[in-house]
């Protein structure tokens, strides 16, 4: 699986129309696509913006602020891969992994993380999100690739 998204997703942008089968959603400055059956959960922010959703056999995640930025790479995640792409134009990271025994109902993971105002010593810490999608084995990767190739800042 991750094979085939980690090759087919190599620029993605957004598509203004939306499929049969996905609805348009808005959370932490970001708009993208998620299927219609995507209900949105309570989360608890402390110092970033939070927001999370849930459809069939998949978890949705976003952290928008500060300190969004993926954690380092841990001896259990396997097939580990982190590659270089554009969404939108704007430079972004995709990291994918497995973690079957951490998460065996859900162990396929993608993020996205982008930067929306890069770190400099001028400017400071940068802002960034960082979008992680969990899926069950059985999730098609197109599905995975529609959500990521949505992903637009709408934010100032």
């Amino acid at each position: 699986m991750f094979a085939f998204f980690c090759l087919s997703i190599a620029a993605i942008g957004q598509n203004s129309s939306v499929p049969k089968g996905w609805k348009q959603v808005t959370a932490c400055e970001f708009s993208f696509l998620l299927p219609d059956d995507a209900l949105q959960r309570k989360t608890h922010p402390v110092d970033s913006c939070l927001a999370g959703f849930d459809a069939k056999d998949i978890h949705i995640g976003l952290d928008y602020g500060l300190y969004s930025e993926p954690g380092s790479r841990q001896e259990w995640e396997k097939n580990y891969r982190n590659l270089p792409v554009k969404i939108n134009g704007q430079k972004a990271s995709l990291i994918t992994y497995e973690i079957d025994e951490r998460n065996p109902e859900f162990p396929c993971i993608t993020m996205i993380h982008m930067w929306t105002s890069e770190p400099s010593m001028e400017t400071g810490p940068g802002v960034s999100i960082l979008m992680v999608i969990s899926s069950k084995r059985s999730v098609e990767p197109r599905i995975v690739k529609q959500i990521y190739e949505s992903l637009k800042f709408v934010g100032k």
